[in-house]
């Protein structure tokens, strides 16, 4: 099974990313994000494990070394041809979670960690459309 760790965000950007949401929903016709209530969020890890005891370890694991931190998000990008993002720089804040979490998970063999999420090796990104084209 598959598990995801995603970032939120506080109340004034988590609306200003849903109206940009919403904004290329009305523009483009695809209303994927906003008909299944995705809300902005940043997936930091993404790991599969073989039933959820296993994840929970990995989660408690990390959950009181967790802290709030700043994302800067300079631009917009396209995973071709169906997701549209907004970029996140991968600032020490993003860094150091991701090795948290990394560290984490490596800690449990029954674990295997995506290998598109390892620390250095993710775009950190907030979709904004998806299944576009």
């Amino acid at each position: 099974m598959g598990y995801l760790i995603s970032a939120y965000f506080d109340v004034e950007s988590n609306q200003i990313l849903s109206r940009y949401i919403q904004e290329i929903a009305e523009l483009t016709g695809n209303h994927f994000m906003t008909d299944n209530k995705v809300p902005p969020h940043l997936t930091v890890s993404f790991f599969e494990a073989r039933n959820d005891d296993i994840a929970k370890d990995v989660f408690c694991g990390i959950q009181d070394k967790l802290e709030s931190g700043e994302i800067i998000i300079p631009s917009v990008g396209i995973f071709f041809p169906s997701v549209i993002y907004a970029e996140a720089v991968q600032n020490e804040y993003l860094f150091e979670i991701s090795k948290l979490i990394h560290e984490e998970i490596v800690n449990h063999e029954e674990v295997i960690e995506n290998r598109y999420y390892l620390p250095m090796s993710w775009l950190p990104h907030i979709t904004l459309a998806k299944n576009i084209g």
